[in-house]
């Protein structure tokens, strides 16, 4: 459960109303703050957020919540000039569009902004920035204490953030574009509503494209930066899983290889029930589903363990109380899939590399 802290209040959870949390997902919201006009003695307001809902990735998103977030206290007046780009940033993009409205250049400026880099060019420029960010110099998982740890950062913090400035110059310009349309500010929110949902609508849905993509970028970077062979996106048999190890050709029907000279490795940033997609993707192979999830319950991990497929989720989330991964056997880490699963129990995976 995350949870609101209040330092220096003498008000104090020292039980948890169990009755209140029961049936809520593993990392779920617990929100609280100070009444500024009480009616009554009360002092303070919480509220329970289910991480599964939309509240709570409206929540997230309004907080700027990173992957290593527990607990914090926030002061709302921050949170109301918030913004993807930096103070220097935010205002060059403003100087940008009075600039256009003045020039009547508009139409020039949205075609500029209009089209976003593409998924690989965002989530490698994520890459940089993370290791400039830490000092590492790269994926290789093999090097590395917790690479999931690594992959998620990378994936939810560094990339989201890149994403959100670019997705900002653009929908601000599209905004201000369809206000500009019309004769007065009330004409352009009462006509001009529909082409605003549009505009809405449209950044909501390529936000949830961008994220699946983006996790299979940097797992396919950190499989290539740690001599790992495998191949993306092979068809097989009207299934195209995400990545086939070592490759397509050990999949096919009389390929002659033994069960532990192969395994399928699927990748998903949030899970809910689309993780049972995969479990017909078995071809005389381990299934692995490597995920940054921490709302999976108990129970579908019970199911998934049911259905012989192994979790992969990185290292925190596997020790983290507020996830369910802990002591479930068919939980592994980011770490112990490359060295146990892959170096130790199947080094025909790996291409020549030495291992000190």
């Amino acid at each position: 459960m995350r949870h609101y802290s209040n330092k220096g209040s003498e008000t104090h959870f020292t039980v948890i109303p169990h009755e209140l949390f029961r049936g809520l997902s593993p990392a779920s919201w617990l929100l609280g703050g100070r009444l500024v006009d009480p009616v009554t003695d009360a002092r303070h307001w919480f509220v329970v957020i289910n991480s599964t809902s939309q509240d709570a990735e409206l929540l997230e998103t309004a907080l700027d919540i990173s992957a290593e977030f527990h607990f914090d206290i926030f002061d709302p007046s921050q949170l109301l000039t918030a913004s993807a780009l930096d103070r220097d940033a935010s205002d060059e993009l403003i100087a940008r569009i009075n600039e256009a409205i003045l020039n009547g250049t508009l139409d020039r400026l949205l075609a500029s902004v209009g089209n976003l880099p593409p998924p690989a060019a965002i989530a490698e420029e994520a890459r940089a920035a993370y290791f400039k960010s830490t000092g590492t110099r790269g994926l290789d998982p093999f090097d590395m204490v917790a690479p999931g740890d690594a992959v998620m950062r990378i994936s939810r913090d560094f990339e989201f953030q890149i994403f959100k400035g670019y997705e900002l110059r653009r929908r601000a310009v599209e905004i201000v574009a369809t206000l500009r349309s019309h004769a007065d500010m009330t004409s352009a929110a009462v006509r001009g509503f529909p082409d605003l949902d549009r505009i809405f609508l449209s950044a909501s849905q390529q936000r949830k494209n961008r994220a699946g993509r983006s996790f299979e970028y940097h797992l396919a970077a950190m499989l290539q930066a740690g001599s790992v062979k495998f191949e993306e996106q092979a068809i097989l048999g009207g299934r195209r899983p995400d990545f086939v190890l070592p490759d397509k050709a050990a999949m096919l029907p009389g390929a002659e290889r033994g069960y532990l000279e192969a395994l399928i490795l699927s990748a998903k940033t949030t899970l809910r029930e689309r993780w049972k997609q995969i479990t017909h993707e078995r071809f005389n192979s381990a299934i692995f589903l490597a995920t940054v999830d921490d709302r999976v319950s108990k129970q579908a991990l019970d199911e998934m363990q049911t259905a012989d497929i192994a979790l992969v989720v990185p290292e925190s989330l596997k020790a983290s109380k507020e996830a369910a991964y802990s002591g479930h056997s068919n939980v592994i880490s980011f770490k112990e899939f490359f060295e146990t699963e892959v170096a130790e129990k199947r080094p025909t995976l790996l291409k020549l590399r030495h291992f000190v």
